[in-house]
C-alpha cells in the first residue's frame, strides 16, 4: 500500500503510529487519499466529462440541417445554432470516521491504519459508482435543495434524454430541421434469456447514439456495459468477436484487438460495431451504452476551491496535535447528467415500460 512506501516501511511492518510520529503518518495518509482521488478520475473517465464547481450550466450541442436557398438579394432567416438545455448538479457531503480512545490509540499500528484507509477507499469508490449509476439508470428528474450555492434554491438534476420538454437537434439523416424530443430509456421487448441474433439489443443501442453523433468508417467507439449474467448470451451472437487473453500470444489466423477505450469493467469483445464490457456493477437485466468519442454524459460537482476545504475525498484533522486520533473522512460531491444524448439505458424485458433497477429506483 502507498502509505508503507511513503513511510519507508515493509508491507508487513507492525510499527506503532505513535513511535513513527503522528504528523508523519498523517501526511502519508493524506498522500494516499490524494492518489486515490487521481485514480478515481481516471477510472470513470468514460462516464464523467470532468468536475465543476457550478451548480448549473447550459449544455450546448452543434445543430444540423441544411443551408437556406436564397435569391440574389435575399438574406437568410435567423436559425438556431444548435441544441442547448439547462442542467444542474447537486452537492452533498459523504463521510466516514474512525475513533480511538487513549488505549486503542496507544496500540494503533500502521497495519491497522492501512486497513482503515483501505476501508474508506472502498466506501468512497462504492459511493461514487452508486451516484453515477443512479443518475444514468434513473429516468426521473431529481429535485435537490441546494443550500450551499451563492444562489440557494431547488435544482432540477436531469437524467439522460427522457422525452421531457427539451428539444434536441434533428437526427442525422433527417430531412426535417425540426428539433424534437428523444427517449434514451428504452426496453428491448424481450427478456435477457431471449437474446439472440433475432433479438439483438446492441444494434438498437448503437442506433440511438449514432443518430445524434454519426458513425465513422469501420464504426466508432460505442461501448456497451453488461452484467455477468448476460455475458453468455451476448457471446453467443453470431457477430461477436472475443478479446484474446493478454497472457497468450495469438496465432497468425487469430483476430486481435487493435485499440479499445478504457473500462470500467473488463473488455470481453466486440459485436455489431460495439465494444462490449462485462461490469458486475451493471444491474442484471440492463445494458448501458455510450459513445466514447463524444463528451461523456456526467459531471461531478465539487466544493468550490475558494473555501479551502479541498476537493475529492479528504482526510480531515480535528486536532492539530493528534490528527490521526481525532480525524474523519469526508467527500463533498454530487453527480448530474450534462450531455443528455450520450447514453442509453436499456431494460431487458418484454414490458414496453422502462423501470429503473431496484437499487437505483429512488434517492
Amino acid at each position: 500500500m502507498v502509505i508503507y512506501g511513503a513511510l519507508g516501511l515493509q508491507n508487513n511492518d507492525r510499527s506503532l503510529v505513535s513511535s513513527i510520529g503522528e504528523m508523519v503518518v498523517y501526511d502519508a495518509a493524506a498522500a494516499f487519499i490524494a492518489q486515490h482521488n487521481a485514480d478515481m478520475e481516471a477510472a470513470y473517465s468514460a462516464f464523467v466529462a470532468g468536475t465543476t464547481e457550478g451548480y448549473s450550466e447550459i449544455f450546448k450541442l452543434a445543430g444540423g440541417g441544411k443551408l437556406q436557398r436564397l435569391g440574389n438579394k435575399s438574406r437568410a432567416a435567423a436559425t438556431k445554432a444548435g441544441g442547448k438545455w439547462d442542467v444542474a448538479f447537486p452537492l452533498e457531503n459523504f463521510g466516514a470516521a474512525f475513533e480511538y480512545d487513549r488505549v486503542s490509540y496507544a496500540m494503533l499500528t500502521v497495519q491497522q491504519l492501512a486497513n482503515e484507509l483501505a476501508t474508506v477507499r472502498t466506501q468512497d469508490v462504492g459511493t461514487i459508482r452508486h451516484e453515477m449509476l443512479m443518475r444514468l439508470f434513473n429516468d426521473d428528474v431529481r429535485s435537490f435543495e441546494d443550500e450551499l450555492a451563492d444562489n440557494p434554491g431547488t435544482r432540477s438534476v436531469q437524467p439522460l434524454a427522457n422525452n421531457d420538454a427539451v428539444l434536441y437537434p434533428p437526427v442525422i439523416g433527417a430531412d426535417s430541421d425540426t428539433f424534437a424530443q428523444h427517449q434514451h430509456y428504452i426496453t428491448s421487448g424481450y427478456t435477457a434469456a431471449n437474446i439472440s441474433d433475432v433479438n439483438n439489443p446492441l444494434p438498437v443501442i448503437r442506433a440511438h447514439l449514432e443518430e445524434h453523433f454519426g458513425t465513422p468508417s469501420g464504426f466508432g467507439n460505442v461501448c456497451v456495459y453488461i452484467h455477468t449474467n448476460q455475458v453468455a448470451k451476448i457471446k453467443g451472437l453470431a457477430d461477436f468477436v472475443d478479446v484474446n487473453d493478454i497472457g497468450i500470444t495469438p496465432g497468425a489466423d487469430t483476430a486481435t484487438v487493435n485499440s479499445a477505450p478504457p473500462g470500467p469493467g473488463r473488455l470481453i469483445g466486440r459485436c455489431d460495431g460495439c465494444w462490449v464490457y462485462e461490469w458486475r456493477w451493471i444491474p442484471s437485466g440492463y445494458i448501458l451504452g455510450l459513445d466514447y468519442d463524444q463528451e461523456s454524459p456526467l459531471k461531478i460537482r465539487v466544493m468550490s476551491a475558494m473555501y479551502g476545504l479541498g476537493q475529492g475525498l479528504q482526510l480531515v484533522a480535528e486536532d492539530s496535535k493528534h490528527p490521526i486520533k481525532t480525524s474523519h473522512y469526508e467527500h463533498w460531491m454530487g453527480v448530474g447528467v450534462a450531455n443528455r444524448l450520450n447514453g442509453v439505458a436499456m431494460e431487458l424485458t418484454a414490458d414496453a415500460t422502462y423501470d429503473p433497477p431496484t437499487a437505483y429506483a429512488s434517492y
